[in-house]
């Protein structure tokens, strides 16, 4: 649900791309058909990774038919025919993770920014309880999850690895869903990375906003981070980012990726690295 599992477009076939935006706009409409037109609002590239990933491993062919944006008719794309078991895992994990996303702002934000956390529960109290009722399993874990990373950034003096670690084995059960026999171990192994990886990146994009409002961030207390010295701790932030984008693509290589590789590969071996250049240039306005 953060937003940093994308394609680095510049490097993808155009065919590709279309069928990487099939996914994007079928889950959409999974989403919209599942639980009402308001969902479309909580779209995630992640989560359509995570459906392109889940058909890759388990080996499964998809069809696609023509179709129409609903939300802009005129806008013509790809529908996903064969994916429909992939596309609502995908959406009612979409609703669990908001969810308890949504407690997790009420938790830890400003004002106005729980009162629209209110709002938004409101919506979705009827959905997640749909959602609980199809996936327990999931829902089980993910509360785990979440309270899990709540102690975890309120222990003092808690490491980067320490902090990281509940998305961590959240992505990696995840991504375990999604292959099975031999292959497992492979698929969970490259979640735990994978989500490591979302959480780094989010605590470095967040890093600036952190420091103005003191809020956790795992970056400041393991790098003694403040306003004066943001610019000269950045490369050690940025080395540890790229470090584990670097070991998330060595332990996605050892996956049995079939299907969609071209994308899947996209997203792992070039996506997370456009999505550090993306933060560095962040703070390159922040600091100069």
């Amino acid at each position: 649900m953060y937003g940093y599992v994308r394609v680095h477009k510049p490097e993808m076939k155009i065919r590709d791309f279309e069928i990487y935006r099939g996914f994007y706009c079928s889950l959409c409409d999974t989403l919209s058909r599942r639980y009402g037109p308001l969902a479309r609002l909580f779209l995630s590239y992640d989560l359509t990774f995570f459906t392109i990933f889940m058909l890759s491993q388990q080996h499964m062919a998809c069809g696609f038919k023509q179709g129409r944006c609903r939300l802009n008719p005129a806008k013509k794309c790809l529908k996903a025919t064969d994916a429909r078991n992939q596309l609502e895992l995908s959406a009612d994990i979409t609703i669990i993770l908001l969810y308890f996303k949504l407690h997790d702002t009420i938790d830890d934000s400003r004002f106005f920014k729980r009162l629209s956390a209110r709002f938004a529960l409101l919506f979705l109290i009827c959905r997640v309880k749909k959602a609980r009722r199809l996936r327990p399993e999931i829902y089980t874990k993910a509360a785990d999850y979440y309270d899990r990373q709540f102690r975890a950034e309120h222990t003092p003096h808690i490491g980067i690895d320490g902090a990281a670690a509940p998305t961590a084995d959240f992505t990696a059960y995840l991504a375990s869903v999604c292959a099975g026999g031999s292959h497992a171990q492979a698929a969970y192994d490259f979640g735990y990375m994978l989500g490591r990886f979302i959480y780094i990146a989010d605590a470095a994009d967040d890093l600036p906003k952190d420091l103005k409002r003191r809020s956790f961030n795992p970056f400041i207390k393991a790098y003694n981070i403040n306003s004066e010295n943001l610019k000269e701790k950045l490369p050690q932030c940025m080395e540890v980012l790229e470090m584990t984008a670097a070991r998330t693509d060595e332990c996605y290589a050892a996956c049995d990726v079939d299907g969609f590789r071209a994308i899947t590969d996209n997203v792992v071996s070039l996506g997370l690295f456009a999505q550090i250049d993306l933060i560095r240039k962040k703070y390159e306005e922040v600091t100069t």
